[in-house]
């Protein structure tokens, strides 16, 4: 059963995963999307860390890869 947040304690959440996705480094940042199986384009930390953010905030797609890795 999945969590449900309301929209201010999710955007909250979020604000809070980009935090933390900011003190990787970029190697780690690409080695996570490759991990997942999410594609990595350009050079830009920003960009990346938005696109990791946006994937591990969908829950639906979440359960998809984690299924997918078993």
């Amino acid at each position: 059963m999945l969590a449900k947040f309301p929209p201010e304690q999710r955007e909250e959440l979020v604000k809070e995963l980009v935090l933390s996705l900011e003190d990787r480094s970029m190697s780690s940042l690409r080695q996570m999307a490759k991990l997942w199986g999410w594609p990595v384009k350009g050079t830009a930390k920003t960009a990346l860390v938005q696109a990791i953010a946006a994937n591990l905030s969908n829950p639906q797609r979440v359960i998809v890869e984690f299924d997918n890795c078993y």
